[in-house]
């Protein structure tokens, strides 16, 4: 990760992960809605990158595991 440079675009991730809970929270969710949604795509995001890396399996169901 270090070498790909995400340590350096924390945001980026970050902003991904705002914009996925904010979609499934719905149009005009207030902020506990989107905050009650966040955590599941922290875990998606995490569980695809440490597949992207190499840390998990590739054929790992990440989604299926977090829905």
């Amino acid at each position: 990760m270090i070498a790909a440079g995400m340590h350096r675009e924390p945001h980026t991730v970050r902003e991904g992960i705002n914009a996925a809970a904010t979609k499934l929270a719905g149009e005009g969710a207030d902020g506990a809605m989107v905050g009650t949604a966040s955590p599941f795509f922290i875990l998606l995001t995490t569980g695809c990158l440490a597949r992207r890396f190499s840390l998990l399996p590739v054929d790992m169901d990440v989604e299926g595991a977090v829905r």
